[in-house]
């Protein structure tokens, strides 16, 4: 396969440098890739394949008229950035037909046209490739990042008008720069080793609002790191795209705690469940799993507390998650001084718990849960508490609460946590198991301990 260049200015340092966050350069990036390394004929035909094949599910007759274009690999491939769309030359010589594609993260968004009579059919495209057939009959694929917003829409209307004027029929198509990275990405493992097709992944990878999830890597867990909160929610909907692994998060909804690093996946039967299940990365140390109960409404914890000591099938889920994860328990004392203001004043944590454990643990959350849940703190809970074993606390908000007199609430967490080094060794799909698994089993402890245990989900796996 033959490159031919139209324009030169495709300098793959200065791309694969600057920011994913500009959509023309990630657009030339795209094109080095396809063009600059030995692996490029494989990339560039898997785009091709899947734009011939959205194009023909939207117009058959479209997709029989440009088959075979694609029927054998191209002896020569025309790139182009930049072209004005005006001029005699676009998008190329020859060319019959046209896929407009719009390739951004933004799904949908060319869907409002904007009259074709309106509007003067000028401006620059982001980028054209051409293919031809042995007739030297071409087919041109209209590459642009921005086909969205007003702007856009205009934008795909001048295209449209163009290249109507030149006889030329065309199909409007959206190709996400996910799916750009799976092609990348499923290349054979030598490609691992090109310098631009390695450059090209990494550069996709560094904005998650392209990729989707491609696996949390060691540099990700720093507070530093801007995007994690971002891969963090990509990872969460990877966790919830399909509930084959588990029918109780059938329908499960995503919900970002303010200031982000920690969601909440809330099930179907959300409402008749004393606690929510959910996902975080506090301040971007690890990966933790947890289960929360008491902290969207207090009766939840009166439900707790009302029950969990009796089931004996909620103690063996525990004792089971502690034998083969780092389980801990935690139990924090919240005086409630107004509806806007309702701090943390005490801590009471297990620690990492083992299976032996297990049992003792889940007693001891419950007796501090007891002791304050529903509450004034008293005198002597001013002097002791803080002095209890396990127990981290707030002097001065424990001595207000005890002079305002207001009541309290003791929320009570499970929660399991994976150091980095334990997670960047499993490539994107064992971390969506391994996530997947905890989350199963603290939903059978969840529903045990709501009375729903007749819920619980089956096949667990990817």
């Amino acid at each position: 396969m033959n490159f031919e260049f139209n324009h030169r200015n495709l300098n793959l340092f200065w791309h694969f440098g600057d920011s994913a966050e500009n959509e023309n350069n990630t657009t030339r990036a795209f094109l080095i890739a396809a063009s600059r390394s030995p692996w490029s004929s494989i990339l560039l035909r898997g785009f091709s394949d899947l734009a011939f094949a959205q194009a023909s599910a939207l117009n058959p007759e479209f997709g029989k008229a440009i088959e075979a274009f694609l029927r054998e690999w191209p002896e020569t491939v025309e790139f182009s950035l930049e072209r004005d769309i005006a001029a005699e030359s676009f998008p190329g010589p020859g060319v019959k037909f046209a896929i407009i594609i719009e390739l951004t993260p933004q799904s949908g968004s060319a869907e409002e046209e904007t009259p074709l009579e309106e509007l003067e059919p000028r401006g620059r495209v982001d980028a054209t490739i051409v293919i031809r057939n042995a007739e030297g009959d071409g087919l041109g694929f209209i590459v642009e990042s921005k086909l969205y917003h007003r702007a856009g829409r205009d934008q795909l209307a001048r295209y449209r008008k163009n290249l109507e004027l030149k006889g030329i029929s065309t199909v409007l198509i959206a190709i996400s720069w996910e799916q750009v990275y799976a092609i990348a990405h499923s290349l054979p493992a030598e490609a691992s080793h090109d310098p631009v097709m390695s450059d090209f992944r990494s550069f996709l990878e560094r904005d998650a609002r392209l990729t989707g999830f491609t696996g949390f890597r060691t540099e990700d867990f720093s507070p530093e790191n801007d995007i994690l909160d971002e891969k963090l929610q990509r990872f969460c909907n990877k966790l919830l795209a399909s509930s084959t692994w588990d029918s109780r998060f059938t329908d499960a909804t995503l919900e970002r705690k303010r200031g982000g690093l920690d969601y909440d996946l809330l099930l179907a039967n959300q409402s008749m469940l004393i606690g929510n299940l959910g996902v975080a990365t506090w301040e971007g140390d690890a990966l933790y799993v947890k289960l929360v109960v008491g902290w969207r409404s207090r009766w939840q914890t009166d439900r707790l507390l009302s029950s969990g000591r009796e089931s004996s099938r909620a103690r063996g889920l525990i004792a089971s998650i502690a034998d083969h994860c780092r389980l801990e328990l935690q139990a924090s004392l919240r005086p409630f001084f107004s509806r806007f203001e309702y701090p943390t004043a005490a801590r009471w944590s297990s620690g990492t718990i083992s299976a032996g454990h297990a049992v003792q643990a889940w007693s001891d959350a419950l007796s501090f849960a007891e002791r304050f849940h529903g509450k004034q703190i008293d005198n002597a809970s001013v002097n002791n508490v803080g002095e209890a074993s396990r127990v981290s606390a707030d002097s001065e908000l424990l001595k207000r609460a005890f002079e305002e007199r207001v009541n309290c609430f003791v929320p009570v967490d499970f929660v399991i946590r994976w150091e980095p080094r334990e997670i960047v060794t499993r490539n994107p799909g064992e971390q969506i198991v391994l996530l997947r698994q905890a989350l199963s089993e603290l939903a059978s402890v969840l529903f045990e301990l709501s009375g729903q245990s007749e819920g619980d989900g089956k096949g667990i796996g990817a």
